[in-house]
């Protein structure tokens, strides 16, 4: 069971530069739970990387900056997009609050946004 699930989290795309590799991770997840769309971005609202690349993307990151209050205590926070549900998660990646957002018909994007945090974390902390 373990090892089926290890598997399971296993991109079937990599990429040796960071920007790429949180492109391909986010695009995974996203496809995995089936979500419209994912955004990495800082608490300023600055877009790091994104599941998608088009113009709704940008909103959905700078929509991000200052809700990071709102979250709770394990970084979760559900509002209401221009169209669809968006779910976000707040955490840390060594000095950075950063924020995972995801867009789609689901009603809980816990998981989705778990396993996303799990695939940034990882790729960020091989830089340092």
């Amino acid at each position: 069971m373990i090892i089926e699930e290890c598997f399971e989290d296993r991109r079937t795309e990599r990429s040796c530069f960071t920007s790429q590799a949180l492109h391909l991770q986010l695009k995974q997840v996203s496809m995995s739970f089936d979500l419209d769309a994912m955004v990495l971005s800082d608490d300023k609202g600055n877009l790091w990387s994104s599941s998608h690349f088009n113009g709704d993307i940008e909103g959905l990151a700078l929509s991000l900056a200052g809700m990071g209050e709102l979250s709770d205590s394990e970084g979760f926070c559900q509002i209401q997009g221009p169209a669809r549900p968006v779910m976000f998660k707040k955490f840390k990646v060594q000095k950075a609050t950063l924020y995972l957002a995801a867009q789609g018909g689901r009603s809980d994007f816990r998981p989705a946004l778990s396993r996303a945090a799990v695939g940034v974390e990882r790729i960020l902390d091989e830089l340092s």
